[in-house]
């Protein structure tokens, strides 16, 4: 946002790489590394996703500069929504900016899932997986007593402060 020129690849082994137009072609610049954080034990665990903040080229917002992920972590097995700053000084994320908004426990290493999106209303979508193994065994995504198998809309306004809220008129 606010840098037309520029491309983040997101890999999956958890490093953000920034693109940028060189002289000979497409420059890859290492933007976030949360490599030692995450757990790629399995297929589907990973780096999964990334959303920019409606207001992270907005100057001067609370949220300027503000970005989400969500990847799975080691040890253990979790996926994490977090919320992460660009560095004060330099080009590039600051990894130590993190804020863990949420954490939920999977139960298997495939099907987790992880797309970000920030919806017209200006919420955060993320979606989540059945949680893993062939034909849901644990019954997850029909469960309403479990993230797993949804898609969540989260408030991550700065005006609540840090955290998230789950908007009043969610379905």
């Amino acid at each position: 946002p606010g840098d037309e020129r520029s491309w983040y690849v997101v890999e999956q082994r958890g490093l953000i790489q920034r693109m940028i137009p060189g002289i000979q072609g497409w420059v890859a610049l290492p933007w976030l590394d949360i490599r030692e954080k995450g757990s790629r034990r399995h297929n589907e665990e990973g780096l999964l996703g990334l959303a920019f903040s409606p207001y992270f080229a907005e100057e001067g917002h609370p949220h300027e500069g503000v970005f989400y992920v969500n990847y799975s972590v080691k040890p253990g097995r979790a996926s994490h929504l977090s919320r992460f700053r660009l560095l004060a000084e330099g080009d590039g994320a600051d990894a130590a900016s993190e804020e863990i908004l949420l954490v939920v426990p999977q139960p298997y290493g495939n099907h987790n899932g992880g797309g970000l999106v920030f919806g017209p209303d200006g919420h955060l979508y993320f979606s989540l997986s059945d949680g893993g193994l062939y034909g849901d065994p644990d019954e997850n995504a029909e469960n309403p007593s479990t993230l797993l198998g949804s898609i969540l809309r989260l408030d991550v306004s700065p005006q609540i402060g840090g955290g998230y809220r789950v908007p009043p008129d969610n379905p």
